[in-house]
């Protein structure tokens, strides 16, 4: 029932994309609001797995455009230098959101049981349509809807799906930059959202609150390097140095959690640092924006999305769990070196988004 919301989610990340670049930003981000907050309030009043499963489908289809519509949003009401920090906003609220929502939606089932807490969400959520309906506005102005389009060198792709989706597909900028972002962002999904609390347990003899409580602070890091990074880029004036920097950090960091018995203070501290470092995923959506013309930037962010989404809790928190299970066999329960040997998918990622960095087109934010 919970993975159901992720389905659709992923499948409707062009799609979503395709709207936002044909119907602008603001009447999707309204419908998709209003189906997230339907969606919510059958899943509070349903008495079946059947139509709390239904509700968390049109959920998944309601949060599609979410990150695309604020991304475009960026890119027209800001300057062209800053969105990359302002992607890492985006990023940045999303894990706040994550974090802090499911600490409040446990507050609130304890004060009003968890069908009261979702109403509660929903009454929330309406004063969100309003001002969005209210505050939210495609374009500053005509002048710069019109100076923004006149200003792409390149041409406008076909209105047909399929040649627009070759047009994206056939940029190696874009591969690279979604793989990049996608490696770097699986080891904030599969060690941080799953495996780093056992592992945790087991390598340091921690009990769990104190071992999520390490753990939390990869997410917090994450949270605060995306934005940094897209800062820091700007600052540095190149992408592809900050990403290579950040491969390589993330890699140190990892290995001294796995390898080096460490006191918690600075494991803490590493953990911090490891999520900073892996916040740096957030430069891909910068690098697919300034590859692709702006009658394509929504389709192009919502397959970016859905690359960085797709290679870490879909693929990797499952692999980790099985290469565990064999690794395990008859034995009562897991060593640090079963640990070990699971999370090499996880350096091959780092290995290979290091490999990937290096081929990114300088593309300077002065420039652009």
């Amino acid at each position: 029932m919970s993975a159901s919301f992720f389905y659709p989610y992923l499948l409707l990340q062009i799609p979503a994309g395709i709207v936002v670049d044909r119907l602008g930003v603001r009447r999707p981000l309204i419908f998709s609001i209003i189906l997230c907050t339907l969606a919510t309030l059958i899943f509070a009043v349903s008495q079946s797995a059947l139509v709390a499963e239904a509700a968390r489908l049109m959920m998944g289809m309601g949060s599609a455009p979410a990150v695309v519509c604020a991304m475009c949003l960026g890119s027209r009401w800001f300057p062209k230098p800053l969105f990359p920090m302002l992607a890492g906003m985006v990023e940045m609220l999303g894990m706040i959101g994550g974090a802090f929502g499911e600490y409040g939606i446990s507050l609130l089932i304890n004060i009003f049981t968890w069908r009261g807490a979702l109403i509660f969400c929903v009454g929330a959520a309406i004063l969100l349509i309003i001002a969005i309906i209210r505050y939210v506005v495609d374009w500053p102005n005509e002048e710069k809807r019109r100076q923004y389009y006149q200003e792409q060198k390149r041409a406008a792709p076909s209105e047909n799906f399929f040649e627009a989706c070759r047009e994206i597909v056939c940029l190696s900028q874009v591969w690279i930059a979604c793989l990049y972002g996608g490696l770097m962002f699986s080891i904030i999904a599969a060690f941080s959202g799953l495996w780093a609390v056992p592992f945790l347990e087991e390598a340091y003899g921690m009990t769990t609150p104190v071992a999520a409580g390490a753990s939390a602070m990869m997410l917090i890091g994450s949270g605060l390097g995306a934005p940094v990074m897209g800062w820091l880029s700007c600052r540095v004036g190149s992408y592809r140095r900050i990403m290579i920097v950040m491969s390589l950090l993330a890699m140190l960091c990892f290995g001294l959690i796995l390898w080096v018995h460490i006191p918690y203070p600075l494991l803490c501290f590493l953990m911090l640092l490891l999520g900073l470092s892996a916040g740096a995923y957030a430069l891909c959506f910068s690098v697919v924006k300034h590859v692709t013309c702006a009658s394509m930037h929504g389709m192009a962010l919502g397959f970016t999305n859905m690359m960085a989404i797709c290679l870490g809790a879909p693929v990797l928190q499952p692999l980790i769990g099985w290469l565990l299970e064999e690794n395990q066999g008859q034995i009562a329960h897991l060593s640090v070196q079963d640990y070990w040997h699971a999370f090499r998918p996880l350096w091959i990622c780092l290995l290979i988004a290091l490999v990937l960095a290096t081929l990114i087109r300088e593309r300077p934010c002065k420039q652009v």
